[in-house]
């Protein structure tokens, strides 16, 4: 890869993360850690135990606990007795935390689409297909089983990738190509 290259992808990669966290932060209130639990709740882990959510926002056992205790106070999500394990706890999402997830989710794609109606129509259908094939081969190179869609997924609407059979990271952990 040239240096050149490299710079490229640097200043659109930071770009798209500094932009879109800022963004998300000021439309709701909260860390982007605390966004992205919430959607992580959203897409996958409803009603899991806070294990489940922690492979998504990558704190420590103590962190995500703590994580969740600012949650549940500011009235976005609930800790519930396991179903079929009392002695578990699990994290659900509150009606106020669904209309949160729905701001992020705006959010994320305003942001997203600002940036890419910078192109052309043909220079954004000939994203689309190396954007996918870089997250595939991302996952075929540092997967750690299902972590790499749970880590990687977070913040996506999975509706609109056709999750699970059009997600083309949900397809490479479980390895088979779309």
């Amino acid at each position: 890869m040239s240096e050149h290259l490299a710079n490229l992808v640097g200043v659109v990669a930071l770009d798209v993360v500094t932009r879109t966290t800022a963004a998300i932060e000021a439309a709701t209130g909260l860390t982007i850690v605390e966004a992205t639990a919430l959607s992580a709740l959203a897409v996958y882990a409803e009603g899991d135990s806070v294990e489940s959510l922690q492979r998504a926002v990558d704190l420590s056992q103590p962190g995500t606990v703590r994580l969740v205790d600012r949650l549940v106070e500011r009235g976005l999500v609930e800790r519930r007795h396991a179903r079929g394990d009392r002695r578990v706890t699990a994290v659900h999402l509150s009606s106020r935390g669904r209309r949160t997830v729905a701001t992020i989710r705006r959010t994320r794609l305003a942001v997203i689409e600002s940036w890419t109606s910078r192109l052309t129509e043909p220079q954004r259908e000939a994203l689309e297909p190396v954007l996918a094939n870089w997250a595939i081969r991302d996952v075929e190179a540092t997967s750690a089983g299902g972590l790499a869609a749970e880590y990687r997924c977070r913040l996506c609407d999975p509706d609109a990738c056709g999750h699970p059979v059009g997600c083309p990271v949900t397809v490479a952990v479980m390895g088979d190509r779309p």
